[in-house]
């Protein structure tokens, strides 16, 4: 699986950031591809691109990857909050 950090991606997101963060933690390969039949998510996201991953993330990964990334948004930007995550092939990275 491919993971992306889509932080910023997911304010610009057509269906709005609800719909990637709702899919965050879990495999999301089945729900993008019924929805982009025809957009490959590496042209969307190529320069969002973090790494490679096998299988879902634990949950204790997940939280302890959100409290750091937001303390650190914290301290950048005091009005905004962060949600994370990860989600399947396109392994998203949502904060």
């Amino acid at each position: 699986m491919l993971r992306y950090d889509v932080t910023k991606y997911a304010d610009r997101h057509p269906g709005g950031p609800r719909t990637i963060y709702i899919a965050c933690g879990k495999d999301c390969t089945e729900v993008f591809d019924h929805v982009h039949s025809k957009v490959k998510p590496e042209n969307i996201l190529s320069k969002d691109y973090i790494g490679k991953i096998s299988g879902d993330a634990p949950e204790e990964q997940i939280a302890g990857q959100r409290r750091s990334h937001n303390e650190e948004r914290k301290a950048d930007c005091p009005s905004r909050r962060g949600v994370g995550g990860l989600c399947g092939r396109i392994a998203v990275e949502a904060f």
